[in-house]
């Protein structure tokens, strides 16, 4: 009947923590690249920077996101209009 299934409270909270992601400019571009199927190597040539920086921001991304993986990532990316493909 399209009612939540869920209180109110707890839903409000949930979308609250999941607006709350606060990525630098950086990751974001990071991310939008991840997002496009760029790999670690193809991101650095890009941002004139090495394959180990991409690595540790993608570490911090995905910290902040909650995620394992670059598609777990991108996904909730996309999902949130965190990024465009």
């Amino acid at each position: 009947a399209g009612e939540a299934v869920i209180c109110s409270e707890i839903a409000n909270t949930l979308e609250e923590d999941a607006d709350s992601v606060a990525l630098s400019e950086r990751q974001l571009e990071i991310l939008g690249y991840v997002a496009k199927g760029l790999n670690n190597r193809e991101i650095a040539e890009l941002l004139h920077v090495s394959r180990d920086s991409i690595k540790a921001h993608l570490k911090i991304i995905f910290v902040k996101l909650g995620v394992t993986s670059r598609s777990e990532a991108t996904a909730f990316a996309v999902n949130r209009n965190m990024v465009k493909v």
